[in-house]
């Protein structure tokens, strides 16, 4: 399937946006209890429920997921390519000024007063002190349009990882996303597993389990909506290149995600984007892209990669 840049950027970024908004109805869900809230799936923004976590947004409104990713993609455009210092600017003023949206262990980063000098560092620092073993997911939708960007891939996903998650999981993790969306931009086709797993084995060899699980096992194995664990990032990575290796649209892989619970935002976002690649932007829902909030943002942000990524790149072989 040969699809145009714009098919393929306008699938990611909506792809995206919308997993996000239609996620958020049942993310911190077990799937037992969605199922119970959402007798036959949730299928459209009008039916998230209002209850006191989902009233902190409008229906069809995304979360800081979409936020970052947005961020990154204007950061890129707004610099002619990758720049870590100006996207941990971004970052910093987004969460400076969305408290509510701001993690744990980002709160702690953004508010030391090192950050926006030296990020990388910083963020080293601050991981050790708070000791933070669940390596959590806020790094990966970035990596979605890093993986776009066709120069030095390998420098720039660790790098945009670093600013907040410097850990050998993460890293790995944000190394698969953005390998896997540089594959299906540039080469029309899925990064093969052998790959993945040589980057798995080369940076984080317990990731490797994962990898193998999304390309051979069940989503259900991943037990996406354990609510010790709903957030760590292996499972949104793993379960984002599960619905790309075994779902046949972005839809079906959407459903399957929101379905899952757990951190349904995160994952279905990752995984709609990627699925927006691979069938393109055609093939989203088009009542949940028509009634995304916000959307002429996305557009603007999709138009600008468009244009930045034709001028600067061959077109697909």
């Amino acid at each position: 399937m040969n699809l145009s840049i714009k098919e393929k950027i306008y699938g990611a970024l909506f792809g995206y946006a919308i997993g996000d908004a239609l996620g958020l109805g049942t993310e911190f869900m077990t799937r037992g209890e969605a199922g119970r809230r959402y007798p036959g799936g949730l299928r459209d923004y009008s039916k998230i429920i209002r209850d006191v976590h989902r009233s902190m947004w409008k229906r069809g409104e995304w979360t800081n997921d979409t936020e970052e990713v947005l961020a990154v993609t204007e950061s890129i455009c707004a610099c002619g390519g990758p720049d870590c210092n100006d996207f941990a600017h971004r970052l910093h003023e987004f969460y400076r000024r969305r408290p509510d949206d701001m993690p744990a262990h980002m709160r702690w980063l953004f508010n030391d007063r090192n950050y926006l000098d030296n990020p990388v560092e910083t963020a080293k620092s601050v991981w050790h002190k708070m000791k933070n073993l669940d390596a959590s997911n806020e790094c990966l939708g970035r990596e979605v349009i890093i993986g776009l960007w066709s120069d030095n891939l390998r420098e720039n996903a660790l790098r945009f990882c670093q600013l907040t998650h410097p850990h050998p999981r993460c890293e790995c993790s944000a190394l698969l996303v953005a390998t896997m969306t540089n594959s299906l931009m540039w080469h029309d086709r899925a990064a093969d597993l052998g790959t993945l797993l040589s980057i798995a084995n080369d940076i984080d060899p317990a990731t490797l389990e994962v990898v193998e699980m999304a390309h051979d096992g069940k989503l259900s194995e991943m037990n996406l909506d354990d609510p010790s664990t709903l957030w760590y990032v292996r499972k949104a990575m793993g379960s984002a290149l599960w619905v790309l290796f075994h779902c046949d649209s972005p839809e079906e892989g959407l459903y399957m995600l929101v379905d899952a619970a757990g951190d349904a935002d995160t994952n279905a976002a990752l995984g709609t984007a990627l699925l927006g690649l691979k069938y393109g932007y055609s093939a989203l829902p088009g009542a949940l892209v028509e009634n995304l909030l916000g959307r002429e943002r996305v557009e603007a942000a999709a138009d600008s990669l468009c244009k930045l990524l034709t001028e600067k790149f061959s077109p697909i072989s």
